[in-house]
């Protein structure tokens, strides 16, 4: 059975846990060892209902089993006289389970999300790149944006 991509629905308690658990399996999979947390399951289901209007989130699936995640938040432009609609999109939370790294999960993963972005008529996507992910996201098209600036604030 080929993987399955399709959009999480954040009502759903059950598609709630799968994007807390990938969310897990990626801090854990970062730190090398299991992380106990009593408060991340309430504060990971707080966090993902004050996001609901204006992030999508999408899951990867083979077989049932759910093995990445990535998420769209829309950031919806103040209109302008004259010029029509421009919102655009960031790409957030991008994770695929070790195992099924480099096998296409991430590929399907993109593709769905940059289908969903023209469909839903975002003018652009942007990203923060690992250095171990600009080669991969440069194949889906992606380019370095100069002009891009940022402020620590902590």
């Amino acid at each position: 059975m080929p993987v399955s991509v399709r959009a999480a629905d954040p009502d759903d308690p059950g598609d709630v846990a799968v994007l807390r658990a990938l969310r897990r399996a990626w801090t854990e999979d970062d730190a090398g060892q299991a992380i106990d947390d009593a408060t991340y399951e309430a504060r990971f289901d707080d966090w993902l209902a004050a996001e609901v209007g204006h992030r999508r989130s999408y899951v990867a699936e083979d077989a049932g089993s759910a093995i990445g995640m990535v998420s769209l938040v829309v950031m919806r432009r103040m209109p302008r006289p004259g010029r029509p609609p421009s919102d655009w999109g960031y790409v957030h939370q991008f994770f695929v389970v070790s195992e099924r790294r480099g096998t296409g999960v991430g590929s399907a993963l993109m593709a769905a999300l940059i289908r969903e972005a023209r469909a839903g008529g975002l003018t652009q996507l942007v990203l923060n790149p690992t250095e171990r992910s600009v080669r991969f996201y440069e194949r889906h098209g992606f380019r370095p944006a100069g002009h891009l600036r940022h402020l620590m604030l902590d």
